[in-house]
Parts: C-alpha cells; structure tokens; sequence
C-alpha cells in the first residue's frame, strides 16, 4: 500500500491493556501499566492478538491483557494519563503491517 511521505511516521499509542467495554464506535480499555481508562476508535485501531484458531478474536475470546496499537489521534483518555512509554513515533508501516497481520488487508 503507498503512503505518502508526509504520513510515512506519526505518532501511535502501543501498549498493552485489558478490555473493557465495546460501543457502536469506540472501546474502552484499561492501560495495564497504570490503570488509565482509554476511548480508542473501533475502525482505527488494532488488538495484537489471535485466538486459539489463530483468528482475530470477538470481544469474548480476548486474553486479560494484550497489546493494541492506534493512530494517537484515535485515542481519548478517560481517566488518569497515558504513560509516556505508550506515546510512540512509530512507521505507518509498522501499524500497517500489524493491521494486515491481525485483521486483514485495509
């Protein structure tokens, strides 16, 4: 897929939370790290995660906790703040490919 150079890197949100609740348009999660509540985009972001049939999983097979990753743009913080560490200036590639990876091609 081409992307522009000016959208080659941008800033992501890369970290590992627990599921919480699921909207018509967004999910709520859990930052592991410190327990702040995130609102994330459903058409944007990525859980890094397969079942046990190697699938994408539905909200009901989801692990305790797992990675996610999402344009820091698609982020909204609910409660607490977002650990530095989480804020990452990441290629578009990179999400791209984990998007392919997990959910399929864009």
């Amino acid at each position: 897929m081409y992307v522009p150079p000016n959208l080659r890197e941008s800033e992501f949100f890369k970290g590992i939370v627990s599921f919480k609740s699921i909207g018509i348009f967004n999910t709520k999660y859990s930052i592991v790290e410190n327990g702040a509540i995130i609102k994330v985009r459903n058409d944007t972001h990525v859980r890094c995660v397969l079942n046990e049939s190697g699938k994408y999983p539905t909200i009901f097979q989801l692990p305790d906790s797992f990675e996610i990753i999402a344009p820091i743009m698609a982020v909204q913080i609910i409660q607490g703040a977002i650990p530095d560490n989480c804020i990452q200036w990441l290629s578009t590639y990179e999400y791209l490919d984990k998007h392919k990876k997990y959910i399929g091609e864009i």
